[in-house]
């Protein structure tokens, strides 16, 4: 998995997970169905803990030392533009 599939997805649960989290709390607070409510609560939780972790996956992988050794997008982008500039002038 990119690191945009991963972004996109870490904030697709950590979001949904909240929606689910404050329905569940709602609806145990309302008196209808607690169990189910706290139930989708918890849901919520565990897929807003998925998402945190995703990020810190993500963060952990931008600073391992072989992307950095290799150059990184960054660099591939720099040479990028040097070799147009180069063939223009």
């Amino acid at each position: 998995m990119d690191h945009k599939q991963l972004e996109t997805w870490a904030w697709v649960l950590i979001y949904g997970g909240l929606l689910l989290a404050f329905l569940g709390l709602f609806m145990a607070r309302a008196g209808q169905d607690s169990m189910f409510g706290m139930g989708l609560a918890a849901l919520g939780g565990l897929l807003v803990a998925g998402g945190v972790a995703m990020i810190l996956m993500r963060a952990r992988r931008n600073a391992s030392p072989a992307q950095h050794d290799a150059g990184g997008s960054a660099g591939h982008h720099r040479r990028h533009k040097k070799s147009r500039g180069d063939r223009h002038g």
